[in-house]
């Protein structure tokens, strides 16, 4: 069989670019798309490399390795947890696709696969009319599961990914805002500062019972508070260091995040 690398290589961009999209809207992830292209290049580049070195075990495992590669790109640094799951659903998403399309063409004619006159675009289309699909279906069944937040205080701004939860019911007691946790870590000099207690943040103490334990939380009320680029009102609490939310930084009621 004769494989040409320059056909090779923009299926595999075309199926790689496509797999990102369909993990990311499964992950919730937010999407960039300079990142997004970027990791199907380079999910690209390897994978027609391997073809032509690597086989067997070996195939496989550089497979997978080059998920992980690729979902860090695209999505950004990510917590150890959360990068293994989205490096899990992009190497399924992306054998699905490539099983299906092989299925597809084999069913048909074959030679498609190995000439050099192979119509390209009629692949691509058949690509993207398979991913659009099961993105769509994605989207119907999946809840929302994350959010961007970004918080202003004290001349500061910071930004996270917080897990939305229905059952998150925490609010302030004086004002009954909604609280939204983060962690220390995140939160950064916005938390040194609330921990010193420092007058430039309107400090709150959250009694609460659930992720954190009960305990008092120390909180603030922001300068400002947006979800996924949408102002909202809510005070922010901070749930100490060490502190896992399912992978994300924080934990924000589903409340507040626009469906």
């Amino acid at each position: 069989m004769t494989v040409y690398a320059d056909i090779l290589f923009l299926i595999n961009f075309s199926m790689d670019f496509l797999s990102l999209c369909l993990a990311g809207r499964l992950t919730s992830e937010r999407m960039e798309r300079r990142r997004l292209l970027l990791s199907a290049a380079c999910g690209s580049f390897l994978g027609t490399a391997a073809m032509f070195v690597l086989d067997g075990i070996v195939f496989v495992l550089c497979g997978l390795g080059c998920a992980v590669l690729m979902t860090r790109i695209a999505f950004g640094k990510q917590k150890r947890t959360r990068l293994f799951r989205g490096s899990v659903i992009l190497w399924g998403t992306g054998t699905l696709l490539g099983g299906l399309m092989t299925s597809v063409l084999s069913a048909g004619d074959a030679a498609a696969v190995r000439d050099a006159d192979a119509p390209f675009p009629a692949v691509f289309l058949l690509c993207f009319a398979v991913s659009s699909m099961l993105v769509r279906l994605a989207k119907g069944v999946s809840a929302k599961t994350a959010a961007r937040v970004t918080v202003s205080a004290g001349g500061m701004t910071v930004s996270f990914d917080a897990l939305c939860d229905s059952g998150c019911l925490l609010t302030e007691p004086i004002s009954g805002m909604p609280v939204i946790v983060a962690s220390a870590e995140v939160l950064g000099r916005i938390g040194e500062m609330l921990a010193e207690d420092r007058p430039v943040l309107r400090l709150r103490m959250i009694p609460a019972d659930g992720v954190c334990g009960r305990c008092l939380l120390r909180g603030f009320v922001p300068d400002r508070v947006s979800a996924d680029g949408r102002d909202i009102s809510a005070v922010i609490a901070c749930g100490g260091t060490g502190t896992d939310y399912g992978g994300y930084s924080g934990i924000i009621p589903a409340r507040l995040v626009r469906r």
